[in-house]
């Protein structure tokens, strides 16, 4: 999972230059978070109070 997490947010750096870092980060951590194969842990991370 932590090579995942550097591929996106590289791609993500790379796909948006010159947007603010804070941008940058949401977008990497929708992607990473789309981008889990386990359905139930995709569900815990967008939604833990469930």
């Amino acid at each position: 999972m932590a090579e995942l997490g550097q591929d996106i947010r590289r791609l993500t750096n790379l796909a948006y230059p010159k947007a603010p870092q804070d941008v940058k980060e949401t977008l990497a951590m929708e992607q990473f978070v789309d981008a889990l194969m386990n359905s139930k842990m995709r569900l815990k991370i967008k939604h833990p109070d469930l």
